[in-house]
């Protein structure tokens, strides 16, 4: 490897699926995942999350408000809904405001805003294509520069969207604020610890966008289609909110902890539709290990399917069937297994704000 890299430079592909770095920033940009993690588990820790709920809560009032003026009318009592696109505009809303300190006006428009069209696009793109690269390894990169070369909008939008995300997180840091977003809460912690330039900074704010707008999405919607389409469920659900609290004012994040119906529901929701269904692949150790008593050897891909994990008949009693009760300690269901329900992944990669859902 030594000789390998001497001839051929820092970067070495030495297969189908493997790189081999040899450079000072290689060690940084590849391992710095616990250094990035440690930083921005402070915006989104529950004291963060508290101090941002007027902002999310001043996005979940808009949003009732313009579900009542397109839902409800003389004209059109029963006027269908696309509830999908307004829970969407809500999620980006809320995280442009606090990755950027000013919402995408989605709500306020009614319509959405075109780097939100593009990122939707280029993950409907990108997970095409990686599903066909299982099958054709190395396709991906090479497809990319054929598009690249041909200069498609599909190879400029990742791009584009790095860009327009870097020149908003720049604004933001350009505005000194108080403001509880997650800005104001990593250059607080920069002061002491140094630990993201600014470009970190810029890059990050991508990924708490993309991580923190469809995945949100997703389950709110799965969750509301498995509840409406459960009348007994809706109606167990609607009543406990009733009788809990008095006034809308009272709604809050701490007191909706309180309601054990609707976390269940939320619960069975996610398991019934995970936000993200795919496998979270993870490379064995050199020399293998040991998977579920059997002995795996170094360099697979691995890693468990959540769509698959959720419907076992081996770990859920009736699995198909939608159930907040098995959440419930109903004895109906004692028999799940619920270490399967990891619908944030698992161990020190899983999902940094999930707390924040």
């Amino acid at each position: 490897m030594v000789e390998l890299h001497k001839k051929y430079g820092p970067v070495l592909r030495i297969a189908p699926d493997e790189l081999s770095y040899a450079s000072a920033q290689a060690w940084q940009d590849i391992y710095v995942h616990y250094r990035f993690r440690r930083l921005l588990q402070v915006p989104l820790s529950d004291r963060a999350l508290m101090q941002q709920e007027h902002i999310i809560q001043g996005y979940i009032d808009l949003l009732i408000q313009r579900l009542h003026e397109n839902a409800v009318s003389k004209e059109h009592p029963h006027k269908p809904l696309d509830i999908v696109r307004w829970v969407g505009y809500t999620c980006f809303d809320v995280l442009g405001d606090l990755a950027f300190g000013e919402s995408f006006g989605c709500l306020e428009r009614g319509k959405s805003h075109w780097w939100i069209d593009e990122i939707q696009e280029g993950v409907k793109a990108a997970f095409k294509l990686k599903t066909i690269e299982r099958f054709i390894p190395g396709f991906f990169p090479v497809f990319m520069k054929v598009m690249m070369f041909l200069g498609t909008a599909m190879a400029k939008n990742p791009e584009e969207n790095f860009n327009f995300c870097a020149l908003k997180a720049r604004e933001r840091l350009a505005r000194p604020s108080d403001r509880p977003d997650f800005i104001t809460y990593i250059t607080k912690a920069n002061k002491q610890h140094h630990d993201m330039t600014k470009e970190e900074i810029e890059s990050n704010s991508q990924t708490l966008i993309n991580a923190g707008t469809e995945p949100v999405a997703t389950a709110t919607c799965g969750i509301l289609f498995h509840l409406v389409s459960n009348i007994e469920a809706l109606r167990k659900a609607v009543h406990e909110v009733r009788a809990y609290f008095c006034s809308e004012s009272e709604i809050s994040i701490s007191t909706t902890q309180q309601l054990p119906f609707l976390r269940a529901v939320i619960e069975e929701g996610m398991r019934m539709y995970p936000p993200a269904p795919s496998t979270f692949p993870r490379t064995t150790p050199e020399g293998g290990c040991v998977i579920c008593g059997r002995f795996v050897p170094g360099g697979y891909s691995v890693g468990v399917n959540q769509s698959a994990v959720m419907r076992s008949e081996a770990i859920w009693v009736d699995p198909s069937r939608y159930a907040p009760e098995r959440w419930l300690q109903d004895p109906a269901f004692a028999a799940d297994d619920k270490k399967a329900y990891q619908p944030f992944s698992f161990g020190p990669r899983n999902c940094i704000g999930k707390r924040s859902n």
